[in-house]
């Protein structure tokens, strides 16, 4: 499974490494997204208005999550991808996946900190709770 954050960021080397090794197993990929919820500031009926645009948050969601899986289920269409959309806490949402996963796949930002490499807070979680073997892939 592989865990996905930012769908309009450069996911394509954490997608590539996924999709070459659920190809390489002649296994199933599951693509598992939580989005964040938008901060809504202000009253009145506008202020709902771009949550329930398009099927809401999760509709739009699973459709930001299709688009970013297009091109990579194209390039490997002998990989079948099962998408997971759901509004909780993206790490709890990838250890959920994870307990049924062979490999857990997540993304880890590359930046030049002052302090040295760091991993993300989902990173993190899966390294220290998933049972599955976890890959960590630099991405932009």
């Amino acid at each position: 499974m592989v865990g996905l954050d930012d769908l309009d960021g450069p996911a394509g080397p954490l997608l590539e490494f996924a999709f070459e090794t659920a190809a390489a197993r002649r296994t199933a990929l599951r693509a598992v997204h939580a989005p964040s919820l938008p901060p809504l500031y202000g009253y009145g009926p506008a202020v709902g208005q771009p949550a329930s645009r398009d099927g809401g948050i999760t509709g739009q969601a699973e459709e930001a999550l299709s688009d970013a899986l297009r091109p990579w289920r194209e390039k490997y269409p002998q990989v079948p991808v099962a998408r997971t959309v759901d509004l909780a806490r993206a790490s709890g949402v990838v250890l959920q996946a994870a307990a049924q996963a062979g490999l857990v796949v997540v993304g880890r930002r590359v930046r030049r900190p002052a302090l040295g490499m760091r991993v993300g807070p989902v990173a993190h979680a899966v390294l220290h709770h998933a049972a599955a073997p976890v890959a960590v892939v630099p991405h932009g």
